[in-house]
């Protein structure tokens, strides 16, 4: 009988405990719900994702952002948390909001980059490489995070060229420009795409455009003498011949004496010379027009010897 009575004694006990450890919590949890600032949240979730303990950090993160919104901290921790528990969208979301209160916050650039990466999205991946290392250029990691996603994008580049190349010896000039221009979309920084791009919109007459093609080719690299030796012929192609022979003397900067680019200029400057002579017609017609009272014929014969000045002669001075 004492030992049933001792025995309930001690299950009485346990309760008692356990009752008394579960109100404890209760008032430490209304404690913190009351007086606790975002700041401490914020180390409350760092402890419980470090522990382990994923959805608790995630509560942790909430109280903290409804705390002080602008907490980017919080909103990036908000986003690891998130991408532990697979939920990627939302961690994603989690990371733009930080940038979008702090975009000098390396680390949710990093996160993003790695999340983005992971899932395969390497163009956009490596961009937000490239803005955490814009704000802190030392970090030797994230520099060869972004090499590895660069050297993915290169190869992918190289095998979209091969099938644009197809596409341009088929004469299939449009379908080569799509390809093309994905690759443009993949590695913006290489010349090689741009410069093929604009030999197929060349192709289809597409010519102001195959020009904006070949000018972004010589910001990435200034010395693509192929680049300039195609815009001065485009120029050619559009009867801007003082700005296509600019062209050919650049490129002969480059590449001096080169047989092609030098007959290419002869040309160019044979044209001029024919333009030159035939303003100089036009200019007599137009005067022989306003002898003879004729004012609208001489109006549009100088207005077609205007626009020809305006594109070739006056290029020179």
């Amino acid at each position: 009988m004492m030992r049933d009575s001792g025995n309930q004694n001690q299950k009485i006990w346990k309760q008692i405990k356990r009752l008394a450890k579960i109100f404890w919590l209760k008032i430490v949890d209304l404690y913190r719900l009351s007086f606790w600032q975002s700041s401490q949240w914020l180390k409350y979730a760092e402890k419980q994702s470090a522990s382990g303990n994923l959805d608790c950090a995630l509560i942790s993160c909430n109280q903290a952002i409804k705390r002080d919104n602008n907490n980017y901290f919080a909103w990036h921790k908000k986003g690891l948390v998130l991408a532990r528990l697979k939920r990627y969208n939302e961690a994603i979301i989690a990371y733009n909001r930080a940038l979008k209160i702090n975009s000098n916050l390396d680390l949710a650039w990093v996160s993003k980059g790695d999340l983005l990466s992971a899932q395969k999205q390497t163009r956009a991946g490596a961009d937000c490489y490239q803005q955490a290392l814009k704000i802190n250029c030392k970090d030797a990691q994230v520099n060869i995070k972004l090499n590895s996603l660069l050297e993915q994008l290169k190869q992918s580049v190289e095998a979209l060229l091969s099938q644009g190349d197809k596409l341009y010896t088929a004469k299939d000039f449009q379908a080569a420009i799509t390809i093309y221009e994905q690759a443009t979309t993949l590695r913006p920084d290489l010349d090689t795409p741009w410069y093929k791009s604009g030999n197929a919109l060349a192709a289809l007459n597409r010519y102001q455009e195959a020009i904006a093609a070949y000018d972004k080719t010589l910001q990435i690299n200034k010395n693509h003498y192929p680049s300039l030796c195609c815009k001065g012929n485009v120029l050619c192609k559009l009867q801007f011949y003082q700005a296509a022979i600019d062209c050919y003397n650049q490129a002969l900067i480059i590449k001096p004496n080169a047989p092609e680019i030098l007959n290419q200029r002869e040309l160019a400057l044979k044209e001029l010379q024919k333009l030159e002579m035939r303003i100089e017609n036009m200019l007599h017609q137009g005067i022989s027009f306003y002898e003879n009272n004729q004012y609208e014929e001489a109006i549009k014969i100088y207005d077609q010897a205007l626009e020809i000045i305006s594109k070739n002669l006056l290029a020179k001075s």
